[in-house]
């Protein structure tokens, strides 16, 4: 939809001044009817037509208790829930987040202000609401689409994901998931890899969003950006977008930051309401405008808008802009989730595994991203000390330390491989037992191991320290792997 197009309706709320009849002219020129309303008004009678789309502009007054006491009022009226508003008054920027959590679409604007400032928001609302719209659209698009109903399945998403690693390569890879479990003390544990390097403005950027960032947001965006950076590096992106995509990793928080929001550190595993996803698309929307008008940096422009793109739930192509946006985006949700204390939480990955599983947010990320960022994870738990998870009865216990011991020390005879668990692959046998430390036997002897048993090794692995590596029969996946590669080139070439 465009500015211009007939089915909108502005209502002015004077709820503390006079809006100017030029403004109002400027509106009709744009295509915009408007009308003048209080909140006393039977508002319900007046935002009664389904087929118009009504934006409200709240004239809050430029006097701060004024302002406060109009934006209550705002807030009482539930009849203004859905619709997109643009509240301006006295510091009005400083109840942006109530006013997020009080309405489906809002933008602020503080004195002073000028005519140009109130066309901007309505178009940045305006394009809110169009994504809004959108993303309906698309979730109907998917309930009728029988092809993508397997995403409800769970072994069908199981599989999807086993046969992506296939198809990326990325099978018998280490990403490097034992290196994000280390706790940062200075921020060089995860080396330099990950930190753009070619652009000084980007250099000095970094550098000064750490610096005003809280010790855990700071760390929290190292992760983020080592997170990407792993994954991107084993996915066919140009290397002038990976060193993009590095600086876009650091970048994206540069107005939650600044302005210290609490959404830099939501774990938005558990929270992908309508309300967290405009707020947080907002901030990087924000990100976007203040580093181009302040630090004159738009070559991650584009990035940034796709991410926002992504977080609406528009259609993810293959794209390479797709691909990195999905990454920082499915990075941060993944840090955030696990590191929300100053420790790695193993049990966030099981909650992870158990999320994408279910196929939850399968259609939310590229399958290319997520499918690396799980393979880090898998690796980032095998790495993981559960020993703390134990009791000491257990952990102290001489005859099931020995066990461990000697399953850790096991060499493998003539017809065995030592597999990491992480490395498993659909097919393979098992020689011998798969056991926990505390001696339960998880997996018996001689079985074969599919997708789905594999998963489930991983989400265990997650919450109770296992006895590995595997012991398997060498090559005993080696046939179907093979013939499932095979498989997949064939179909590649249709």
């Amino acid at each position: 939809m465009d500015l211009n197009s007939q089915n909108r309706k502005v209502i002015i709320l004077e709820l503390a001044e006079e809006f100017s009849i030029s403004l109002r002219n400027l509106l009709l020129k744009l295509g915009f009817d408007s009308q003048i309303a209080t909140i006393s008004d039977n508002i319900n009678e007046i935002l009664n037509n389904k087929e118009i789309d009504y934006y409200i502009i709240a004239l809050c007054g430029s006097n701060e208790k004024q302002c406060i006491a109009n934006i209550r009022n705002l807030i009482e009226a539930d009849s203004l829930f859905e619709h997109p508003i643009l509240v301006i008054g006295k510091e009005a920027h400083l109840y942006e987040a109530i006013l997020n959590r009080s309405f489906l679409m809002s933008v602020t604007l503080s004195y002073p202000y000028k005519n140009d400032d109130i066309i901007t928001g309505l178009k940045f609302l305006e394009r809110l609401l169009t994504r809004q719209k959108n993303a309906k659209k698309r979730q109907e698009e998917i309930r009728k689409n029988s092809k993508l109903d397997n995403y409800n399945d769970e072994s069908a998403t199981v599989n999807l994901i086993f046969n992506h690693f296939l198809t990326l390569g990325i099978d018998e890879k280490n990403l490097h998931g034992e290196a994000y479990i280390t706790p940062l003390k200075n921020c060089t544990e995860l080396g330099t890899a990950y930190l753009p390097t070619s652009n000084e403005k980007f250099k000095e950027l970094v550098t000064e969003i750490c610096d005003n960032a809280s010790d855990w947001g700071k760390k929290h965006l190292h992760r983020v950006a080592y997170l990407t950076s792993s994954v991107l590096s084993n996915l066919a992106i140009s290397p002038e977008l990976k060193e993009l995509a590095k600086a876009a990793s650091f970048l994206y928080a540069w107005s939650l930051v600044r302005e210290k929001s609490n959404l830099l550190k939501t774990d938005c595993l558990g929270d992908q309401s309508v309300n967290y996803k405009e707020s947080f698309s907002k901030k990087i929307l924000d990100a976007n405008s203040e580093l181009i008008a302040e630090h004159q940096v738009s070559e991650i422009s584009d990035i940034l808008l796709c991410m926002v793109d992504v977080m609406h739930g528009e259609v993810i192509d293959n794209s390479e802009m797709s691909i990195i946006a999905s990454t920082i985006l499915l990075a941060d949700m993944v840090d955030k989730a696990c590191w929300q204390g100053t420790c790695w939480n193993p049990r966030a990955g099981y909650r992870i595994f158990n999320t994408f599983k279910s196929g939850k947010f399968i259609r939310n990320f590229h399958p290319a991203a997520v499918c690396c960022m799980l393979k880090i994870l898998s690796e980032s738990l095998l790495n993981t000390n559960h020993q703390f998870y134990v009791a000491d009865s257990v952990s102290n216990n001489p005859l099931l330390v020995k066990e461990a011991n000697d399953t850790k020390k096991y060499v493998a005879e003539g017809d065995e491989e030592r597999v990491k668990i992480s490395s498993l692959k659909d097919g393979m046998t098992l020689s011998k037992p798969l056991k926990s430390f505390d001696g339960k036997e998880i997996l018996e002897a001689d079985l074969t191991l599919d997708n789905d048993l594999i998963w489930r090794i991983w989400q265990l692995s997650s919450i109770c320290p296992m006895n590995s590596p595997m012991i398997i029969k060498k090559d005993s996946a080696k046939k179907k792997f093979t013939d499932l590669g095979k498989e997949n080139k064939k179909h590649s070439s249709k």
